[in-house]
């Protein structure tokens, strides 16, 4: 998140955290956060959207706690998107690509960071596809905006 100048672009998928365990409670995922901080403070703009199964309580407080920082947070249903949408992600100042990925269990095994403009686009593309179906947070009682 350093090498962020203007903007990320980001997609977190809750559908792979284990129950009770949201990767953002990590040791990993608390450093993570505290770039994002820092990386607000510089003036870049993050947008994220997750993508959840349920709105429990624990992630509610997470989704309060990154738009209270300044995140610009979105959430999506995962019942809402394809199946191949279901990413973590995110795209760096249009320039750097970074995806999570999953193995056949839904383990994220594999972190793959690019330079490469095709993976930049694809992955563009992948929160773009969201962001379509995304709404913005927090939701109204009757689960729309």
């Amino acid at each position: 998140m350093s090498e962020a100048h203007t903007q990320v672009l980001g997609v977190t998928n809750t559908l792979t955290d284990l129950p009770g365990e949201m990767w953002w409670t990590t040791a990993l995922g608390k450093q993570y956060w505290a770039e994002n901080v820092a990386a607000l403070e510089r003036g870049v703009r993050i947008r994220r959207i997750f993508v959840y199964d349920t709105l429990d309580p624990a992630l509610r407080l997470l989704l309060d706690q990154q738009q209270a920082a300044g995140v610009e947070v979105r959430v999506v249903h995962g019942d809402a998107l394809d199946h191949t949408l279901h990413r973590n992600l995110a795209v760096i100042d249009t320039a750097i690509a970074w995806e999570g990925r999953t193995n056949a269990r839904g383990v994220q095994d594999e972190n793959v960071m690019s330079h490469h403009r095709t993976e930049v686009e694809r992955l563009t593309n992948v929160y773009g596809r969201c962001a379509v179906a995304a709404e913005s947070y927090p939701l109204q009682p009757d689960g729309r905006n």
